[in-house]
Formats: C-alpha cells, structure tokens, sequence
C-alpha cells in the first residue's frame, strides 16, 4: 500500500500541499477533504483502487489518485523526490 513517489496535492488552498504517501492517505483525501462536486468518474474510479488495493487485489491506486485530482482541477506534483525540511 506504500508508494514509491509521493504525490504531493493542492488540495488546501493555494501553495497548501498534502503529500500522500500511501493508499490509506489517498482514501482518506478522497473521502474527507475531496472538493465539492469533484466526485465524478475520476473520483469513483480512484476510491474504488484504493479500497481494492486495502483489499490485498491487485491496483491501479496512485495512477487513479492523480488521475482524479486532475479532473478536479487540483494541482498535483507527483515527479519529484520528497525531500527533508
């Protein structure tokens, strides 16, 4: 369930970045901080990975996580090495 590259999100407000690690995290942006009216194809596809990937089956989960974030028009970095502050 752990990723090998984060994805970091806007999903706060402007310069406000949630780095997601794992499936566990995505599920939970997906469900409690998600936009509204952002749950549409995307966004069910995305939740269903990462409860099939909590599952133990095989997955699809942070490809369907960016995949979602930007059909809702959220930036999203996930190409970059995290980094220590």
């Amino acid at each position: 369930m752990a990723w090998g590259e984060p994805v970091d999100i806007q999903l706060y407000g402007v310069g406000k970045y949630q780095v997601v690690t794992n499936t566990p995290m995505a599920a939970e942006c997906l469900l409690n901080y998600w936009p509204e009216g952002a749950q549409g194809d995307e966004y069910q596809d995305a939740l269903q990975a990462c409860l099939a990937d909590m599952e133990g089956l095989p997955n699809t989960a942070r490809a369907s996580f960016i995949k979602a974030a930007e059909a809702a028009g959220l930036m999203v970095r996930h190409n970059q090495k995290p980094t220590l502050n």
